[in-house]
């Protein structure tokens, strides 16, 4: 049976506070934890599974068997942020993985103007992770990638991917860089000229793009409407996948 010491502190551990006091973060679901006990994303403190998960699943991490729990249904429920738990639930140490604002210069990045949705969020890691997008910017105000909806999310994807909150200007600064901002008066993307390396700046879907500097060097690009039977914008998920899959096309037709 839980104690209430750890009932307390894997409940904390859903509050942004909570988890930069103990830098660690909780990891749900069969899927994610699999990812992450297979691939060795983070170090693993404590593992809490059920019955059927224990039987099923804990012989194929044996490096991990001392820190998995066997718990009852009711008691992973109490620790789960989710209204459904999905049989295990890991206490994981949070990662040391700060994006190197210098990587703009020779590889694709991507920078997030307070994206807020903690789906969206998590669904544009599994875009960067599958494009391979490696270095993610955030403004300040973006939801805390370790937010456990971002992480179920994410599926993964977030712990392979080296992200940071960092000031747009100051990326800007960087000499020779180049920046191509999603907006609804650019060119159309399909017949610009692209780049294997550089910036791609996608804002909130409600406001877009704070802020933005006019400087000639911005490339302003937009995915055409050509087709659309009415709907006013793209959710920014779906259009940051749009986005790189044309950026990695040009790059492997070059």
């Amino acid at each position: 049976m839980l104690s209430k010491s750890t009932i307390k502190y894997v409940r904390s551990l859903r509050q942004s506070k909570y988890r930069q006091k103990y830098h660690k973060i909780v990891v749900e679901g069969t899927r994610t934890v699999h990812d992450v006990l297979t691939h060795h994303l983070l170090t693993v403190e404590a593992i809490y599974a059920t019955s059927t998960w224990v039987h099923d699943m804990a012989t194929s991490y044996p490096s991990y068997l001392t820190r998995i729990e066997n718990v009852e249904d009711h008691e992973l429920a109490g620790i789960s942020s989710f209204t459904t738990p999905q049989q295990v639930l890991a206490v994981c140490t949070m990662p040391e993985n700060a994006a190197e604002p210098k990587k703009v210069l020779s590889e694709l990045c991507l920078y997030l103007d307070g994206v807020r949705d903690p789906g969206n969020m998590g669904t544009i890691f599994r875009i960067a992770d599958w494009f391979g997008v490696r270095h993610m910017f955030l403004a300040e105000d973006s939801v805390d990638p370790y937010n456990p909806k971002v992480i179920q999310a994410s599926m993964g994807s977030l712990f392979r991917i080296n992200w940071t909150e960092y000031p747009l200007t100051t990326l800007l600064d960087q000499q020779g860089v180049q920046v191509f901002a999603t907006s609804l008066d650019g060119v159309n993307m399909y017949i610009h000229q692209l780049s294997s390396h550089g910036l791609i700046i996608l804002g909130n879907e409600s406001r877009g793009i704070r802020g933005l500097p006019a400087d000639l060097r911005i490339h302003r690009i937009m995915i055409p409407d050509t087709f659309c039977l009415g709907a006013d914008s793209l959710n920014v998920a779906v259009a940051t996948g749009i986005i790189c899959a044309e950026f990695r096309r040009r790059q492997g037709l070059g």
